[in-house]
């Protein structure tokens, strides 16, 4: 099954999720500028936002990165075999934009993501993608 690891992880609004930060610091943040714009004027307001962007607004959370973090984690001590197949999948993530993943690959990359993640939301939405999408 091809697999289109350079697209987006979406939040349940459908909106993708950003590495780093999360809507509500976002918003929070849009709030506070418009209180500064308001009572600074626009220059100050601009200044902080575009700082702020540099410092803070990252990528959106992509598929690629969420396996290759897991796969690039090592919790545990691993046997050369199995530190041999997490380069084999690396390699074949980084060669295509849309990997041929079996069924297998896509199973052990799923667990590893579970052991590398804790929010429900990315391990829901990669379940999605590497095991519901054989069924």
């Amino acid at each position: 099954m091809k697999i289109k690891i350079n697209e987006p992880i979406k939040d349940f609004e459908g909106d993708p999720v950003r590495k780093g930060y999360g809507k509500d610091i976002q918003n929070l943040f849009n709030k506070f500028i418009g209180i500064v714009n308001k009572n600074s004027g626009s220059d100050i307001a601009n200044k902080i936002s575009d700082e702020f962007s540099e410092a803070v607004v990252s990528e959106n959370l992509t598929y690629k990165s969420v396996i290759v973090n897991s796969l690039m984690s090592q919790k545990e001590s691993k046997g050369k075999k199995d530190l041999e197949a997490d380069y084999d999948i690396l390699k074949m993530i980084y060669d295509s934009k849309q990997p041929d993943i079996d069924k297998s690959t896509a199973k052990k990359i799923y667990d590893r993501i579970c052991e590398s993640y804790s929010n429900p939301l990315i391990i829901g939405r990669c379940k999605e993608m590497l095991i519901e999408g054989y069924s």
